[in-house]
């Protein structure tokens, strides 16, 4: 039974234990999918993070996972905002992903 519409913690924890968490356990958008590999695997030959992904469109498509699946792909963790959500959880420092170490969606 849907009691209320926000978000509740159990909420959270199912939603990212039903995510893929590897690129290779991701499934369709062959394309997207090799060209990810591609800028995981040269950013880590070179030692460093993927500097920007813009992932967009309609609702449904993936790009959150997508961008869960970056930030494991990559060791880092990630902090998850949104413009259009008026909570304490967007008000994000983007400054401060770079001293913890996170990828920021």
């Amino acid at each position: 039974m849907i009691t209320t519409s926000d978000e509740q913690e159990e909420d959270i924890s199912l939603d990212t234990t039903l995510r893929p968490q590897r690129l290779s356990e991701y499934v369709g958008q062959q394309k997207i999918r090799k060209n990810l590999q591609m800028f995981i695997d040269a950013a880590k030959k070179r030692g460093e993070s993927i500097e920007h992904v813009l992932l967009y469109g309609p609702a449904g498509l993936g790009k959150t996972t997508l961008a869960h699946i970056i930030a494991h792909e990559m060791g880092v963790n990630i902090k998850v905002t949104s413009c259009y959500r008026k909570s304490r959880r967007s008000r994000f420092n983007f400054d401060e992903s770079a001293r913890w170490r996170c990828a920021v969606y």
